[in-house]
């Protein structure tokens, strides 16, 4: 039964790949969006008893990018070869983040949790 008209939300698992994404990168510093994805199925599968029923899919290297790339909380610091020109992702500092969050005047509700209270944090 296909619904025509109605699409489902992506924003959730985005914020959800945003905060485990950036965490990581602030433990592990610079990786590659293939290594960000493989760590991210990796820690899915073992902390999501649902995974294995297909109720969450994981992520591959194009959308750990694509998020990435459109995410305030990321930046491309280098490239390297790996099949091709890769490139290579860190996360900004949060102070940083919220400065530009902040400058941005865009909703708040667009951010993941930890960046709306950090936000909120700062303006008060």
């Amino acid at each position: 039964m296909k619904r025509e008209g109605h699409r489902f939300s992506k924003r959730g698992a985005n914020k959800r790949i945003q905060t485990k994404v950036y965490e990581y990168l602030q433990e592990e510093g610079e990786k590659t969006a293939s290594e960000i994805a493989h760590w991210y199925n990796a820690v899915l599968e073992s902390d999501n008893k649902y995974y294995a029923r297909g109720r969450n899919q994981g992520t591959n290297a194009r959308q750990v990018s694509n998020v990435m790339a459109k995410s305030l909380l990321f930046e491309k610091v280098g490239q390297t070869m790996f099949n091709g020109l890769v490139a290579v992702w860190d996360a900004r500092p949060l102070d940083d983040v919220v400065e530009r969050a902040i400058a941005s005047k865009r909703h708040i509700k667009k951010y993941p949790m930890f960046l709306q209270k950090a936000i909120q944090e700062r303006l008060e």
